[in-house]
């Protein structure tokens, strides 16, 4: 007996509208963290201290942040892929059995 697959397609969209918002964020949090490591760096912390948090938001988080964005925005396209994918799958078995 075969299994009934089913999509809810506009959860679907929400879905990948959700993940590109998250991107957003991410990437919005990544310049965020430039910005903050520049001031660190003109000054508004000296010493180690300022040093090793400027390292900590210009490199690690930065970095991070980009990378996890970039992964996002993947999820979002092979989310989207596959509803295209279904879609079409459904519209096929449509024309064939009726």
């Amino acid at each position: 007996m075969a299994a009934d697959v089913k999509m809810d397609y506009d959860d679907v969209r929400e879905m990948a509208a959700t993940l590109r918002e998250a991107a957003q964020r991410l990437e919005q949090l990544s310049a965020d963290a430039r910005r903050w490591s520049g001031r660190l760096k003109e000054g508004a912390l000296v010493g180690e201290a300022g040093e090793a948090m400027a390292e900590a938001l210009g490199s690690t988080l930065n970095v991070k942040a980009q990378s996890m964005a970039e992964r996002t925005r993947e999820m979002e396209r092979d989310i989207l892929a596959a509803l295209e994918s279904f879609q079409s799958a459904v519209q096929e078995s449509k024309g064939r059995f009726g």
